[in-house]
């Protein structure tokens, strides 16, 4: 799997150094590719602006984005990514912080965010819907359990 550093380069999962650091560069890369695409800490949460993006796409492979801002039940939301911006409805109130999926999943099918399988759908789930709890299970971390 890949993911990018601070400068915006390319990195393999074999160069990370263990598992915290290559989580960690994860989330550095979100922050980076915030910057890189002019998302400011000031525009979260800031309505003011209608075409500021809503939601941000961290990875090329992702199917699912983390939501700047709070977004009601049928609010057009802006996604923006390295490779441009795109809408997409949201189907649900949707706090910040949160992920909204970019394309419909069927049952099982796999969940990724920064380019990297976090979950799989435990229901069906259609694009602008909210992924959380409800809808995902993991099985990360209970391989060995019955």
């Amino acid at each position: 799997m890949t993911y990018l550093d601070l400068e915006g380069k390319v990195l393999t999962t074999e160069q990370g150094s263990d598992r915290n650091a290559y989580f960690f560069g994860f989330e550095r890369a979100g922050k980076e590719a915030m910057k890189r695409m002019n998302i400011d800490a000031q525009a979260k949460g800031d309505r003011s602006h209608k075409s500021m993006a809503k939601a941000l796409k961290i990875n090329t492979r992702d199917n699912c984005a983390v939501l700047l801002a709070d977004v009601k039940k049928g609010e057009t939301v802006e996604v923006r990514s390295e490779t441009g911006v795109h809408s997409l409805n949201a189907r649900y109130a949707i706090a910040l912080g949160h992920k909204i999926a970019l394309v419909s999943l069927a049952v099982d099918q796999p969940i990724i965010k920064y380019g990297e399988e976090i979950g799989r759908a435990q229901t069906a789930i259609e694009a602008g819907d909210w992924i959380h709890l409800h809808n995902v299970y993991c099985r990360r971390g209970h391989e060995n359990q019955e």
